[in-house]
């Protein structure tokens, strides 16, 4: 069970989104899904992509396969793992993907529901 806070908290920091709710529409900026592609293939900044070190990659979870990855410039590119729709990753080491997603909830006017 999860219990949604009323207000939304990203990596420490408020934002003046509810915790909780439903988009009121499909906004391109919150589809992760790559243009032209199936819904297990996301389209994610750079940020996202892993990182090699001593102790192997250091990526989302269940994502640890460098085939699942492809990074290019300004992005990457992700083959999704079917095993669920919440997967974790350590913000500490990537302030980036922080800020893309305080910009996802910034633009937007969502209620608790």
């Amino acid at each position: 069970m999860f219990i949604g806070r009323k207000q939304l908290s990203v990596d420490g920091v408020s934002t003046r989104v509810a915790g909780a709710g439903v988009w009121p529409d499909v906004s391109a900026r919150r589809v992760l899904t790559a243009p032209g592609r199936s819904r297990s293939h996301w389209k994610l900044p750079r940020t996202f992509a892993p990182i090699s070190h001593d102790a192997g990659l250091d990526c989302m979870s269940y994502h640890t396969q460098p085939a699942r990855w492809r990074v290019e410039q300004e992005h990457c590119e992700l083959q999704v793992t079917p095993r669920g729709q919440e997967f974790v990753l350590d913000l500490a080491r990537r302030p980036g993907v922080s800020n893309w997603i305080r910009a996802v909830f910034d633009d937007c006017d969502r209620t608790a529901g």
